[in-house]
Protein backbone atom coordinates (compact mmCIF):
# COMPACT_ATOMS: atom_id res chain seq x y z
CA UNK A 1 0.00 0.00 0.00
CA UNK A 2 1.47 3.46 -1.41
CA UNK A 3 0.55 6.11 1.43
CA UNK A 4 1.08 8.75 -0.32
CA UNK A 5 -1.56 7.18 -2.90
CA UNK A 6 -4.02 6.84 -0.38
CA UNK A 7 -3.24 10.46 0.70
CA UNK A 8 -3.81 12.10 -2.69
CA UNK A 9 -6.87 9.95 -3.07
CA UNK A 10 -8.36 11.42 0.29
CA UNK A 11 -7.55 14.76 -1.25
CA UNK A 12 -9.42 14.14 -4.08
CA UNK A 13 -12.06 12.40 -2.47
CA UNK A 14 -12.43 16.14 -0.46
CA UNK A 15 -12.32 18.16 -3.16
CA UNK A 16 -14.92 16.55 -5.25
CA UNK A 17 -17.40 16.66 -2.62
CA UNK A 18 -16.53 19.80 -2.36
CA UNK A 19 -17.20 20.95 -5.87
CA UNK A 20 -18.48 17.49 -7.19
CA UNK A 21 -18.89 15.51 -9.46
CA UNK A 22 -20.08 12.77 -6.52
CA UNK A 23 -19.03 10.03 -8.71
CA UNK A 24 -15.70 11.23 -8.70
CA UNK A 25 -15.43 11.49 -4.65
CA UNK A 26 -17.04 7.62 -4.52
CA UNK A 27 -14.25 6.20 -6.78
CA UNK A 28 -11.61 8.08 -5.02
CA UNK A 29 -13.05 6.56 -1.71
CA UNK A 30 -13.29 3.05 -3.29
CA UNK A 31 -9.93 3.15 -4.48
CA UNK A 32 -8.68 3.93 -1.05
CA UNK A 33 -10.63 1.40 0.53
CA UNK A 34 -8.92 -1.52 -2.47
CA UNK A 35 -5.59 -0.35 -1.09
CA UNK A 36 -6.60 -0.01 2.68
CA UNK A 37 -9.21 -2.37 3.64
CA UNK A 38 -9.21 -1.78 7.12
CA UNK A 39 -9.60 2.29 6.13
CA UNK A 40 -12.29 3.13 8.47
CA UNK A 41 -12.70 6.82 7.57
CA UNK A 42 -13.12 5.76 4.02
CA UNK A 43 -15.26 3.08 4.77
CA UNK A 44 -17.95 5.78 6.66
CA UNK A 45 -17.43 8.62 4.27
CA UNK A 46 -18.49 6.25 1.63
CA UNK A 47 -20.92 4.56 3.32
CA UNK A 48 -22.80 8.27 3.78
CA UNK A 49 -22.50 8.70 0.26
CA UNK A 50 -24.21 5.49 -0.77
CA UNK A 51 -26.82 6.67 1.80
CA UNK A 52 -27.50 9.94 0.17
CA UNK A 53 -27.82 8.39 -3.03
CA UNK A 54 -30.34 5.81 -2.33
CA UNK A 55 -27.94 2.83 -2.60
CA UNK A 56 -28.32 1.51 1.11
CA UNK A 57 -27.57 -1.71 0.41
CA UNK A 58 -23.85 -1.38 -0.57
CA UNK A 59 -23.26 1.32 2.17
CA UNK A 60 -24.63 -1.60 4.93
CA UNK A 61 -22.54 -3.72 2.74
CA UNK A 62 -19.50 -1.69 3.15
CA UNK A 63 -21.02 -1.17 7.32
CA UNK A 64 -20.51 -5.24 7.35
CA UNK A 65 -17.10 -5.48 5.71
CA UNK A 66 -15.48 -2.57 8.28
CA UNK A 67 -17.14 -4.82 11.36
CA UNK A 68 -15.21 -7.74 10.33
CA UNK A 69 -12.23 -5.96 10.73
CA UNK A 70 -13.47 -3.78 13.30
CA UNK A 71 -16.35 -5.70 15.39
CA UNK A 72 -16.74 -3.01 18.45
CA UNK A 73 -16.88 0.10 16.20
CA UNK A 74 -19.77 1.33 17.76
CA UNK A 75 -20.21 4.12 14.97
CA UNK A 76 -20.30 1.47 12.11
CA UNK A 77 -22.80 -0.49 14.28
CA UNK A 78 -25.32 2.56 14.54
CA UNK A 79 -24.50 2.94 10.97
CA UNK A 80 -25.68 0.05 9.98
CA UNK A 81 -28.49 -0.33 12.27
CA UNK A 82 -29.96 3.04 10.58
CA UNK A 83 -28.95 2.02 6.96
CA UNK A 84 -31.24 -1.59 8.44
CA UNK A 85 -33.73 1.21 9.13
CA UNK A 86 -33.67 2.57 5.61
CA UNK A 87 -34.15 -0.75 4.33
CA UNK A 88 -37.51 -1.54 5.94
CA UNK A 89 -35.38 -4.22 8.18
CA UNK A 90 -36.54 -3.24 11.29
CA UNK A 91 -35.84 -6.51 13.52
CA UNK A 92 -32.32 -6.56 12.00
CA UNK A 93 -31.99 -2.89 12.93
CA UNK A 94 -33.15 -3.65 16.14
CA UNK A 95 -30.50 -6.61 16.66
CA UNK A 96 -27.92 -3.98 15.66
CA UNK A 97 -28.88 -1.76 17.99
CA UNK A 98 -28.99 -3.67 20.64
CA UNK A 99 -25.42 -5.15 20.07
CA UNK A 100 -24.21 -1.67 20.12
CA UNK A 101 -25.60 -0.62 23.34
CA UNK A 102 -23.49 -3.46 24.95
CA UNK A 103 -20.33 -1.52 23.28
CA UNK A 104 -18.13 0.96 25.66
CA UNK A 105 -18.57 4.64 25.31
CA UNK A 106 -21.81 6.76 24.69
CA UNK A 107 -24.83 4.32 24.04
CA UNK A 108 -27.48 6.84 23.91
CA UNK A 109 -28.17 6.65 20.45
CA UNK A 110 -28.10 2.97 20.25
CA UNK A 111 -30.81 3.11 22.69
CA UNK A 112 -33.04 6.03 21.40
CA UNK A 113 -33.12 4.20 18.29
CA UNK A 114 -34.21 0.93 20.46
CA UNK A 115 -36.82 2.93 21.54
CA UNK A 116 -37.90 4.73 19.21
CA UNK A 117 -38.63 0.92 17.33
CA UNK A 118 -39.94 -0.61 19.84
CA UNK A 119 -43.32 -2.59 19.14
CA UNK A 120 -43.18 -4.50 22.00
CA UNK A 121 -40.04 -6.31 22.71
CA UNK A 122 -38.48 -4.96 25.15
CA UNK A 123 -38.36 -6.29 27.91
CA UNK A 124 -39.52 -3.93 31.16
CA UNK A 125 -36.18 -3.53 32.29
CA UNK A 126 -34.30 -1.87 29.49
CA UNK A 127 -36.81 0.62 29.44
CA UNK A 128 -36.20 1.41 33.22
CA UNK A 129 -32.62 1.64 32.42
CA UNK A 130 -33.29 4.19 29.75
CA UNK A 131 -35.46 6.13 31.85
CA UNK A 132 -32.56 5.64 34.64
CA UNK A 133 -30.17 6.92 32.58
CA UNK A 134 -31.93 10.23 31.56
CA UNK A 135 -32.84 10.82 35.21
CA UNK A 136 -29.17 10.67 35.68
CA UNK A 137 -28.64 13.74 33.64
CA UNK A 138 -24.82 12.97 31.48
CA UNK A 139 -25.05 14.94 28.46
CA UNK A 140 -27.53 17.14 26.71
CA UNK A 141 -26.92 14.84 23.69
CA UNK A 142 -27.72 11.51 25.60
CA UNK A 143 -30.57 12.93 27.71
CA UNK A 144 -32.22 14.03 23.72
CA UNK A 145 -31.62 11.22 22.08
CA UNK A 146 -32.80 9.11 25.20
CA UNK A 147 -35.90 10.86 26.04
CA UNK A 148 -36.99 11.58 22.05
CA UNK A 149 -36.79 7.45 22.06
CA UNK A 150 -38.78 6.69 25.47
CA UNK A 151 -41.12 9.88 24.36
CA UNK A 152 -41.92 7.52 21.08
CA UNK A 153 -42.24 4.34 23.01
CA UNK A 154 -44.65 6.43 26.00
CA UNK A 155 -47.07 7.75 22.28
CA UNK A 156 -47.53 4.07 21.12
CA UNK A 157 -49.17 2.95 24.52
CA UNK A 158 -51.21 5.82 24.41
CA UNK A 159 -49.55 7.32 27.34
CA UNK A 160 -49.52 10.95 25.85
CA UNK A 161 -49.02 12.88 28.99
CA UNK A 162 -45.89 10.92 29.88
CA UNK A 163 -45.05 11.31 25.79
CA UNK A 164 -45.22 15.05 25.42
CA UNK A 165 -43.09 15.26 28.82
CA UNK A 166 -40.50 12.99 27.35
CA UNK A 167 -40.03 15.31 24.29
CA UNK A 168 -39.84 18.30 26.44
CA UNK A 169 -37.16 16.45 28.32
CA UNK A 170 -35.68 16.00 25.08
CA UNK A 171 -35.85 19.62 23.32
CA UNK A 172 -34.61 21.21 26.68
CA UNK A 173 -31.20 19.11 26.29
CA UNK A 174 -31.16 19.77 21.99
CA UNK A 175 -31.65 23.31 23.02
CA UNK A 176 -28.63 23.29 25.46
CA UNK A 177 -26.75 21.99 22.85
CA UNK A 178 -27.91 24.27 19.62
CA UNK A 179 -29.53 27.39 21.13
CA UNK A 180 -32.76 28.83 20.19
CA UNK A 181 -34.16 29.74 16.40
CA UNK A 182 -32.77 33.23 15.42
CA UNK A 183 -36.13 34.86 14.48
CA UNK A 184 -34.33 38.04 13.06
CA UNK A 185 -32.62 36.25 10.93
CA UNK A 186 -35.33 34.24 9.21
CA UNK A 187 -37.43 36.93 9.10
CA UNK A 188 -34.91 39.08 7.48
CA UNK A 189 -33.98 35.70 4.86
CA UNK A 190 -37.78 35.76 3.91
CA UNK A 191 -38.05 39.16 2.95
CA UNK A 192 -34.73 39.68 1.23
CA UNK A 193 -35.98 36.38 -0.89
CA UNK A 194 -39.58 38.19 -1.33
CA UNK A 195 -37.78 41.31 -2.69
CA UNK A 196 -34.95 39.50 -5.17
CA UNK A 197 -37.28 37.04 -6.73
CA UNK A 198 -39.72 39.70 -8.16
CA UNK A 199 -41.66 39.83 -11.41
CA UNK A 200 -38.84 42.05 -13.17
CA UNK A 201 -36.46 39.18 -12.41
CA UNK A 202 -38.68 37.14 -14.45
CA UNK A 203 -39.53 39.13 -17.19
CA UNK A 204 -35.46 39.91 -17.22
CA UNK A 205 -34.96 35.59 -18.07
CA UNK A 206 -37.33 35.65 -20.60
CA UNK A 207 -36.06 34.66 -24.21
CA UNK A 208 -32.59 32.37 -22.20
CA UNK A 209 -32.41 28.80 -23.71
CA UNK A 210 -34.07 26.53 -20.75
CA UNK A 211 -32.49 23.10 -19.51
CA UNK A 212 -34.61 20.17 -21.19
CA UNK A 213 -35.02 18.55 -18.07
CA UNK A 214 -38.23 18.04 -16.31
CA UNK A 215 -37.69 17.70 -12.41
CA UNK A 216 -40.24 17.13 -10.00
CA UNK A 217 -39.53 19.35 -6.70
CA UNK A 218 -41.84 18.65 -3.64
CA UNK A 219 -41.48 20.75 -0.82
CA UNK A 220 -43.52 22.00 1.99
CA UNK A 221 -42.76 21.91 6.04
CA UNK A 222 -40.62 18.79 7.37
CA UNK A 223 -43.69 16.29 8.36
CA UNK A 224 -46.09 17.27 5.96
CA UNK A 225 -46.42 14.03 3.93
CA UNK A 226 -43.28 14.61 1.12
CA UNK A 227 -41.45 11.61 1.74
CA UNK A 228 -45.37 9.39 1.34
CA UNK A 229 -45.45 11.55 -1.94
CA UNK A 230 -42.31 10.66 -3.61
CA UNK A 231 -42.42 7.13 -2.59
CA UNK A 232 -45.56 7.24 -4.78
CA UNK A 233 -43.93 8.71 -7.22
CA UNK A 234 -40.93 6.13 -7.02
CA UNK A 235 -42.70 3.40 -8.15
CA UNK A 236 -43.49 5.08 -11.42
CA UNK A 237 -41.15 3.79 -14.22
CA UNK A 238 -40.19 7.26 -15.29
CA UNK A 239 -39.59 8.53 -11.99
CA UNK A 240 -35.80 8.08 -10.24
CA UNK A 241 -36.48 9.51 -6.47
CA UNK A 242 -33.30 11.71 -5.04
CA UNK A 243 -34.81 11.38 -1.96
CA UNK A 244 -34.11 14.87 0.65
CA UNK A 245 -30.69 15.99 -1.90
CA UNK A 246 -28.75 18.56 -0.39
CA UNK A 247 -27.85 19.66 -3.72
CA UNK A 248 -30.22 23.10 -4.26
CA UNK A 249 -28.62 25.12 -1.58
CA UNK A 250 -25.42 24.11 -2.06
CA UNK A 251 -26.15 25.47 -5.67
CA UNK A 252 -27.27 28.44 -4.22
CA UNK A 253 -24.28 29.16 -2.35
CA UNK A 254 -22.26 28.96 -5.44
CA UNK A 255 -24.57 31.46 -7.51
CA UNK A 256 -22.92 34.48 -7.03
CA UNK A 257 -19.43 33.14 -7.91
CA UNK A 258 -20.97 31.85 -11.15
CA UNK A 259 -22.32 35.27 -11.58
CA UNK A 260 -19.65 37.02 -10.96
CA UNK A 261 -21.63 39.37 -8.41
CA UNK A 262 -20.17 40.65 -5.28
CA UNK A 263 -23.73 40.55 -3.94
CA UNK A 264 -24.53 37.74 -1.25
CA UNK A 265 -27.52 35.16 -2.12
CA UNK A 266 -30.04 36.10 -2.96
CA UNK A 267 -29.34 39.30 -4.03
CA UNK A 268 -27.07 38.06 -6.66
CA UNK A 269 -30.07 37.36 -8.77
CA UNK A 270 -30.38 40.57 -10.03
CA UNK A 271 -26.82 39.94 -11.76
CA UNK A 272 -27.57 36.27 -12.96
CA UNK A 273 -26.57 35.60 -16.94
CA UNK A 274 -27.77 32.38 -18.97
CA UNK A 275 -24.35 31.54 -18.53
CA UNK A 276 -24.35 31.61 -14.95
CA UNK A 277 -28.12 29.89 -15.01
CA UNK A 278 -26.59 26.83 -17.56
CA UNK A 279 -23.61 26.46 -14.93
CA UNK A 280 -26.23 26.35 -12.30
CA UNK A 281 -27.95 23.66 -13.50
CA UNK A 282 -25.05 21.47 -14.54
CA UNK A 283 -23.79 22.09 -10.89
CA UNK A 284 -26.52 20.39 -9.70
CA UNK A 285 -26.68 17.35 -11.74
CA UNK A 286 -23.35 17.09 -10.69
CA UNK A 287 -23.66 17.35 -6.86
CA UNK A 288 -27.16 15.40 -6.52
CA UNK A 289 -26.45 12.24 -9.62
CA UNK A 290 -29.50 13.22 -11.32
CA UNK A 291 -30.36 11.66 -14.34
CA UNK A 292 -30.00 12.91 -17.70
CA UNK A 293 -32.33 10.56 -19.41
CA UNK A 294 -34.93 10.43 -16.93
CA UNK A 295 -37.50 12.20 -14.70
CA UNK A 296 -36.25 12.67 -10.92
CA UNK A 297 -37.94 14.26 -7.78
CA UNK A 298 -36.06 15.96 -4.76
CA UNK A 299 -38.20 16.06 -2.19
CA UNK A 300 -36.02 18.33 0.17
CA UNK A 301 -38.98 19.92 2.50
CA UNK A 302 -36.75 23.26 2.93
CA UNK A 303 -36.62 23.75 -0.92
CA UNK A 304 -39.13 25.83 -0.13
CA UNK A 305 -36.34 28.63 -0.08
CA UNK A 306 -35.31 27.97 -3.51
CA UNK A 307 -38.15 27.77 -5.64
CA UNK A 308 -37.08 30.84 -7.33
CA UNK A 309 -33.75 29.57 -8.15
CA UNK A 310 -35.64 26.23 -9.14
CA UNK A 311 -37.57 27.72 -11.69
CA UNK A 312 -34.17 29.85 -13.04
CA UNK A 313 -32.31 26.53 -12.86
CA UNK A 314 -35.08 24.21 -14.42
CA UNK A 315 -38.42 26.06 -15.93
CA UNK A 316 -39.59 22.84 -17.20
CA UNK A 317 -40.13 21.69 -13.50
CA UNK A 318 -42.87 20.69 -11.93
CA UNK A 319 -43.05 22.31 -8.13
CA UNK A 320 -45.24 20.18 -5.68
CA UNK A 321 -46.16 22.15 -2.40
CA UNK A 322 -47.64 19.41 0.56
CA UNK A 323 -50.46 21.35 2.88
CA UNK A 324 -51.25 19.49 6.13
CA UNK A 325 -52.72 20.68 9.23
CA UNK A 326 -50.12 22.90 10.61
CA UNK A 327 -50.91 21.70 14.47
CA UNK A 328 -50.31 17.74 13.24
CA UNK A 329 -47.03 19.08 11.46
CA UNK A 330 -45.69 21.14 14.15
CA UNK A 331 -46.30 18.32 16.94
CA UNK A 332 -44.42 15.88 14.65
CA UNK A 333 -41.56 17.92 14.04
CA UNK A 334 -41.71 18.71 17.91
CA UNK A 335 -41.10 14.79 18.43
CA UNK A 336 -38.30 14.13 16.09
CA UNK A 337 -34.37 13.90 16.45
CA UNK A 338 -34.02 16.94 13.82
CA UNK A 339 -30.29 17.86 13.00
CA UNK A 340 -29.01 20.15 14.96
CA UNK A 341 -29.23 23.39 12.74
CA UNK A 342 -32.86 22.85 12.77
CA UNK A 343 -33.35 25.48 15.95
CA UNK A 344 -36.76 26.34 14.98
CA UNK A 345 -37.83 22.47 16.40
CA UNK A 346 -37.31 22.85 19.72
CA UNK A 347 -40.09 25.29 21.24
CA UNK A 348 -43.46 25.68 20.30
CA UNK A 349 -43.11 29.58 20.29
CA UNK A 350 -40.36 28.77 17.46
CA UNK A 351 -41.92 26.76 15.48
CA UNK A 352 -45.39 28.54 15.47
CA UNK A 353 -42.52 31.59 14.47
CA UNK A 354 -41.15 29.73 11.91
CA UNK A 355 -44.37 28.15 9.95
CA UNK A 356 -46.06 31.82 9.97
CA UNK A 357 -42.93 32.91 7.91
CA UNK A 358 -42.45 29.73 5.96
CA UNK A 359 -46.25 31.02 5.03
CA UNK A 360 -45.51 34.30 3.70
CA UNK A 361 -42.68 32.89 1.76
CA UNK A 362 -45.22 30.22 0.42
CA UNK A 363 -47.62 33.02 -0.63
CA UNK A 364 -44.86 34.62 -2.31
CA UNK A 365 -44.26 31.76 -4.93
CA UNK A 366 -48.02 31.44 -5.06
CA UNK A 367 -48.72 34.77 -5.53
CA UNK A 368 -45.97 34.63 -8.35
CA UNK A 369 -47.35 31.68 -10.46
CA UNK A 370 -44.03 29.23 -9.03
CA UNK A 371 -46.24 26.36 -7.35
CA UNK A 372 -47.74 23.73 -9.76
CA UNK A 373 -49.65 21.69 -7.54
CA UNK A 374 -51.31 22.58 -3.73
CA UNK A 375 -51.93 18.85 -2.46
CA UNK A 376 -53.31 18.72 0.80
CA UNK A 377 -52.23 15.64 3.05
CA UNK A 378 -55.48 15.23 4.65
CA UNK A 379 -57.71 15.16 1.55
CA UNK A 380 -55.11 12.93 -0.09
CA UNK A 381 -55.12 9.99 2.71
CA UNK A 382 -58.67 9.85 2.59
CA UNK A 383 -58.87 9.34 -0.92
CA UNK A 384 -55.99 7.73 -2.16
CA UNK A 385 -56.70 6.29 -5.35
CA UNK A 386 -58.06 9.69 -6.79
CA UNK A 387 -55.03 11.49 -4.94
CA UNK A 388 -52.87 9.74 -6.62
CA UNK A 389 -54.29 9.72 -10.23
CA UNK A 390 -54.75 13.40 -10.06
CA UNK A 391 -51.02 13.89 -8.43
CA UNK A 392 -49.65 11.63 -11.97
CA UNK A 393 -51.66 14.01 -13.65
CA UNK A 394 -50.66 17.26 -12.47
CA UNK A 395 -46.81 16.04 -12.87
CA UNK A 396 -47.52 14.87 -16.76
CA UNK A 397 -46.64 11.46 -16.13
CA UNK A 398 -49.06 8.47 -17.12
CA UNK A 399 -51.16 6.26 -15.12
CA UNK A 400 -49.28 3.45 -13.23
CA UNK A 401 -51.08 1.55 -11.35
CA UNK A 402 -48.10 0.52 -9.11
CA UNK A 403 -48.12 4.15 -7.77
CA UNK A 404 -50.89 2.91 -5.62
CA UNK A 405 -48.80 0.68 -3.59
CA UNK A 406 -46.10 2.86 -2.69
CA UNK A 407 -45.64 0.76 0.60
CA UNK A 408 -44.70 -1.69 -1.73
CA UNK A 409 -41.38 0.01 -3.17
CA UNK A 410 -37.86 -1.62 -2.13
CA UNK A 411 -35.82 1.78 -2.27
CA UNK A 412 -34.22 2.83 0.82
CA UNK A 413 -36.02 5.41 2.93
CA UNK A 414 -33.95 7.81 5.26
CA UNK A 415 -36.54 10.10 6.87
CA UNK A 416 -37.79 9.97 9.77
CA UNK A 417 -40.96 8.66 7.70
CA UNK A 418 -39.66 5.12 6.97
CA UNK A 419 -41.72 3.28 9.23
CA UNK A 420 -45.11 4.81 8.00
CA UNK A 421 -44.14 4.58 4.23
CA UNK A 422 -43.78 0.96 4.40
CA UNK A 423 -47.55 0.77 5.59
CA UNK A 424 -50.78 1.09 2.90
CA UNK A 425 -51.81 4.90 2.54
CA UNK A 426 -54.31 5.31 5.86
CA UNK A 427 -55.55 8.35 8.08
CA UNK A 428 -53.85 7.14 11.50
CA UNK A 429 -51.94 10.12 11.71
CA UNK A 430 -54.61 13.01 11.19
CA UNK A 431 -55.59 14.50 13.91
CA UNK A 432 -53.27 13.61 16.05
CA UNK A 433 -52.60 16.74 17.85
CA UNK A 434 -55.87 16.45 19.55
CA UNK A 435 -54.84 13.03 21.88
CA UNK A 436 -52.67 15.85 23.58
CA UNK A 437 -55.20 17.58 25.14
CA UNK A 438 -54.35 20.28 27.34
CA UNK A 439 -50.38 19.62 26.89
CA UNK A 440 -50.63 21.63 23.80
CA UNK A 441 -52.27 24.45 24.51
CA UNK A 442 -49.00 26.51 24.43
CA UNK A 443 -48.89 25.89 20.95
CA UNK A 444 -52.06 26.45 19.71
CA UNK A 445 -51.63 30.03 21.92
CA UNK A 446 -48.48 30.29 19.86
CA UNK A 447 -49.99 29.40 16.57
CA UNK A 448 -52.57 32.50 17.20
CA UNK A 449 -50.37 34.62 18.31
CA UNK A 450 -48.64 34.13 15.11
CA UNK A 451 -51.65 34.94 12.97
CA UNK A 452 -52.16 31.44 11.79
CA UNK A 453 -55.70 30.50 11.15
CA UNK A 454 -54.99 26.21 11.38
CA UNK A 455 -58.78 25.33 11.06
CA UNK A 456 -58.42 27.56 7.63
CA UNK A 457 -55.36 25.27 6.45
CA UNK A 458 -57.08 22.04 7.54
CA UNK A 459 -59.77 23.14 5.20
CA UNK A 460 -57.68 23.92 2.32
CA UNK A 461 -55.64 20.46 3.19
CA UNK A 462 -58.94 18.50 2.67
CA UNK A 463 -58.80 18.97 -0.44
CA UNK A 464 -56.54 16.36 -2.23
CA UNK A 465 -54.70 18.32 -5.27
CA UNK A 466 -55.48 22.53 -6.39
CA UNK A 467 -53.57 22.75 -9.42
CA UNK A 468 -53.41 26.22 -11.70
CA UNK A 469 -54.97 29.37 -10.54
CA UNK A 470 -56.37 27.03 -7.44
CA UNK A 471 -53.23 26.22 -6.56
CA UNK A 472 -52.13 30.12 -5.26
CA UNK A 473 -55.93 31.00 -4.11
CA UNK A 474 -55.91 30.55 -0.43
CA UNK A 475 -52.58 29.28 -0.28
CA UNK A 476 -51.18 30.20 2.98
CA UNK A 477 -54.44 30.58 4.92
CA UNK A 478 -54.05 32.29 7.72
CA UNK A 479 -50.58 33.18 8.17
CA UNK A 480 -49.93 36.62 9.15
CA UNK A 481 -47.74 39.09 8.41
CA UNK A 482 -49.53 39.89 4.83
CA UNK A 483 -49.90 36.54 3.41
CA UNK A 484 -52.41 36.92 1.13
CA UNK A 485 -53.18 33.59 0.59
CA UNK A 486 -52.72 30.99 2.85
CA UNK A 487 -52.29 27.77 2.49
CA UNK A 488 -48.81 27.69 2.36
CA UNK A 489 -47.95 26.49 4.68
CA UNK A 490 -48.06 23.34 3.33
CA UNK A 491 -46.90 21.74 4.49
Amino acid sequence: MSADKVARLWAGAQQALAQGPRQQAIWCLEQIIQLDPAHREAHRRLAELLRADGDAERAAALCVRLLRSHPDDAQALTTLGELLEDLGEFEQAREVYTRATRQRGDQSFALGQLLALDRGQLPPEAIARAQALLDAGGSPRARALIAYGLGKLHDRRGEHAQALRCWEQANAARRAQCGPLDRQALAARVARTREAFSAAHYARQKGWMARPEQPIFIVGMPRSGTTLIEQVLSRHPQVRALGESPAMPAVADRMPALAASTLRWPEAVAELTQQAVYEGGKAYMQLSGAPTAQRWTDKAPLNIFHVGLIRALFPHARVLLLLRDPRDVLLSIYEQNFALHQTFATDWEDLAFYYARFAELCAHWQAQGLIDAVLGYEGFVAAPRAGVDALLAATGLPPEPRCHRPEAAERAVATPSRWQVRQPINTSARGRWQRYGEGLQPLLEALQREGVDADAVLARAQQPLHTGAGAGAGAGAGAGSGAESGADAGA
